[in-house]
């Protein structure tokens, strides 16, 4: 047999991919439900604007098998579903609407937060009030899918660990493989043992050496594949399985075809969105989240602008990160922001200069205001309180979450340069999410903006604030930092 050693290589590390638990899959895979097409597509646009138009309803509600019914019953009302042909009755409603909301949720569409109350991403809320193609929107999000995938349940954090992005490395091992397509084969055995952004060169290599081999030489080492299991679970019979979604996940995008007669995968190199995403590789970074990084997650994927680059990475590790002395010396993060544009660098040394000033105030919250202090919630288990600062608020983190002498619930919101005409909708935003939750439920919640400044337009914004008392609903605190412009 050819490439002797090459295949050992390749034997050792399938057999180490075998797992006894389906709680912890090594291999590249898309729940059944997640399973993507022109029609799908079209039903995730009509249930989300259904959700979005019935926003009393659905809308910050919580999730529960009432709450699917009442979508269910809806769905059937205005003919998106229809039990019979769907699979479902009414009476495993729950499960028929739980198969949609998942890849919603996967997608970065739809939201639940730790209290299972239902919000629209970004995303979500572009989908259904754009003009343009939803293909165009899911193809996006399709890109920014990563594993570990932390709403999943079933991947192995730890083989994941360092994160792959499964479409942009299939994209990468095509454009370097002859003819540019792989067989189903193919996949199941080199591509599905990729963990890393790292293996392309030896997946490719894999590839390459199996073509070398006479037909039957692969029928024999495959048929010796097939055979390996752990326990009970044969990898390759599980692979298999999920092979057909995982497949409509990965294809969906225009650029990446699965021809099922022949069974090849294959990319289309007269698409240009393939050539600019081959192109931009060496921009590509994974930030890897785990299932405790839910919402760090669902924040990234329901942003418009995030993308798996350099620079989402070193603002997602600076918000991780305990304080800005405890990671900017680091020489990882350092490595980071070498591969950062001049453009970048800007928007870096913004949101260090504000994680400086949260390290400070988070320790002299009274300097802002006489009894401030960081309010962690009122449960007197310490392991069931939230975090103060970054608040995972479904609008977006919040600074610091404080609590004033009086009881009030405080909105503290950072900005290193002067206050612009933005930050109102923000924390405006920020005291409206806490309004409605359990949290801030029976008292009075206010705003401080913290900035260098306080220009004219600033002051006019909270002057037209339709409340009384503005300047204490709203407070104006200059913080003890100079303006970004004196780095």
């Amino acid at each position: 047999m050819l490439h002797q050693d090459k295949f050992d290589s390749f034997k050792s590390e399938y057999e180490k991919s075998c797992t006894t638990s389906d709680k912890k899959i090594r291999f590249w895979y898309f729940f059944r439900s997640n399973s993507l097409s022109n029609e799908s597509i079209e039903r995730f646009d009509n249930i989300l604007t259904l959700i979005a138009t019935e926003d009393e309803k659905y809308l910050e509600k919580k999730y529960d098998t009432k709450w699917q019914y009442h979508l269910l019953q809806d769905c059937i009302d205005q003919n998106i579903l229809n039990p019979r042909t769907d699979k479902g009755s009414l009476e495993k409603g729950s499960a028929l609407v739980r198969g949609y909301v998942v890849p919603l949720e996967t997608l970065g569409l739809l939201f639940i937060d730790n209290q299972k109350s239902v919000y629209l991403t970004e995303v979500g809320k572009h989908l259904i009030n754009t003009n343009g193609s939803a293909t165009e929107i899911i193809t996006k999000q399709v890109n920014k899918l990563q594993f570990p995938d932390p709403f999943s349940k079933s991947h192995d954090q730890e083989w994941f660990k360092k994160g792959i992005i499964p479409g942009l490395f299939l994209i990468d091992v095509l454009s370097q493989i002859e003819n540019k397509k792989i067989t189903e084969n193919e996949f199941l055995l080199f591509v599905n043992l990729a963990n890393s952004m790292d293996d392309v060169d030896k997946v490719v290599d894999w590839i390459k050496c199996w073509r070398d081999l006479t037909n039957n030489e692969r029928k024999k080492t495959l048929n010796q594949i097939k055979k390996i299991k752990k326990g009970n679970n044969v990898r390759w019979d599980r692979m298999q399985r999920s092979f057909t979604y995982t497949v409509s996940v990965l294809c969906f995008p225009e650029y990446l075809e699965y021809d099922s007669s022949k069974k090849e995968i294959k990319l289309n190199i007269k698409s240009l969105s393939a050539e600019q995403l081959l192109k931009s590789k060496a921009q590509v970074k994974v930030t890897t989240f785990n299932r405790d990084q839910r919402y760090e997650w669902s924040q990234y994927l329901g942003n418009l602008k995030s993308k798996p680059n350099w620079l989402n990475n070193v603002l997602i590790e600076l918000k991780r990160a305990e304080s800005l002395e405890s990671i900017e010396g680091t020489e990882k993060y350092k490595a980071a922001v070498e591969s950062l544009t001049e453009e970048e660098n800007v928007q870096r040394r913004r949101q260090e200069r504000e994680k400086d000033i949260e390290d400070y105030y988070i320790k002299h919250l009274s300097e802002i205001e006489d009894g401030l202090e960081p309010y962690t919630g009122d449960n007197p288990n310490p392991k069931e309180r939230h975090p103060s600062r970054q608040y995972p608020s479904a609008t977006g983190p919040i600074d610091i979450l404080c609590k004033a002498k009086n009881g009030d619930i405080v909105v503290l919101e950072i900005k290193a340069d002067e206050a612009k005409d933005s930050v109102f909708g923000q924390i405006l935003r920020y005291i409206g999410y806490l309004k409605r939750s359990p949290l801030g439920k029976g008292k009075n919640i206010r705003g401080i903006i913290l900035a260098s400044d306080f220009p004219t337009k600033s002051r006019y914004s909270r002057i037209g604030l339709p409340v009384e008392n503005a300047k204490d609903f709203i407070k104006f605190t200059k913080h003890n930092f100079g303006p970004l412009k004196d780095l």
